[in-house]
C-alpha cells in the first residue's frame, strides 16, 4: 500500500503505486499524494517530493500543511534553502494555516546554509504572527546563528527564550559552548557550561569536547 511504501521510503515503489492508480481511472486524494511525498522526503529525494507537491496542485488537489511541511524539511534536509521558503511562501499564498513546524523546518534549513540573519527573519515573523517557539525552534535558530559564528546573535535570542520563560536545555548550552570554543574563547563556553549545571541540566560528552 501506499503507508506501507512511505514508512519504508520507497519512494519509487510508492510513485509507481499512485500512477497505476492513475492509469487505472481512480480517484486520487491528497492523502496519497502525502505519503508519495513522505515516501520522498524519507528517500532523501527532496526534488521529487517537491514535482509530487506541484503535480498535486497542478491537478487541482488541494494540498494540506502536511503536505507543504514534508516538502520544506524535505528541502531543508537537503540544505536547499531557496526551495524550503519558496513553499513556505507558497503555503502561505494559499491561505493555510501554516504552524511552528513550518518556520522551523525552515530555519533549519536556514542552519544548514549557514544563513543566520534569514532564520532570524523568520523567527521574528513568526513571532509577530503570534506563534509560541517552544525551546526545540528556538535550538535550530541558535543553532543557525552558531554556524555562521554569530555567537552575538545566538546569546541574545538565548535571551528572548527565556524572557519567554522556556528552559534551555543540553542542546541549547552544547551549541553555545561550541561556538565559543570554536572562536577561541574557552571562558565563555565555561560560563555556560556553568549556567547550564546551575540551572540542572546535565553536561555530556559533547559538552566537554565543545
Amino acid at each position: 500500500s501506499d503507508l506501507a511504501c512511505s514508512q519504508a521510503g520507497l519512494y519509487e515503489r510508492a510513485g509507481k503505486w499512485v500512477a497505476w492508480v492513475i492509469d487505472a481511472g481512480l480517484e486520487i486524494d491528497i492523502g496519497i499524494i502525502n505519503a508519495v511525498v513522505n515516501a520522498c522526503a524519507k528517500a532523501g529525494q527532496d526534488e521529487r517530493a517537491e514535482t509530487w507537491l506541484s503535480w498535486a496542485i497542478d491537478t487541482g488537489l488541494e494540498a494540506t500543511i502536511v503536505t507543504y511541511n514534508t516538502v520544506i524539511n524535505a528541502c531543508a534536509k537537503a540544505r536547499n534553502l531557496e526551495s524550503a521558503e519558496k513553499w513556505l511562501a507558497r503555503a502561505i499564498d494559499a491561505g493555510l494555516k501554516v504552524d511552528m513546524f513550518s518556520y522551523t523546518s525552515t530555519m533549519d534549513a536556514c542552519a544548514k546554509a549557514g544563513k543566520c540573519e534569514a532564520a532570524e527573519r523568520l523567527m521574528t515573523k513568526a513571532i509577530e504572527a503570534g506563534y509560541c517557539p517552544g525551546i526545540v525552534s528556538f535550538n535550530v535558530l541558535i543553532n543557525s546563528c552558531a554556524k555562521a559564528n554569530r555567537h552575538d546573535a545566538a546569546q541574545r535570542w538565548l535571551a528572548v527564550a527565556v524572557d519567554a520563560g522556556l528552559r534551555p536545555n543540553i542542546i541549547t548550552y552544547n551549541t553555545l559552548m561550541k561556538v565559543h570554543g570554536r572562536n577561541g574563547n574557552v571562558s565563555g563556553a565555561l560560563a555556560y557550561a556553568d549556567m547550564a549545571m546551575k540551572s540542572g541540566v546535565q553536561l555530556d560528552a559533547i559538552s566537554y569536547t565543545a
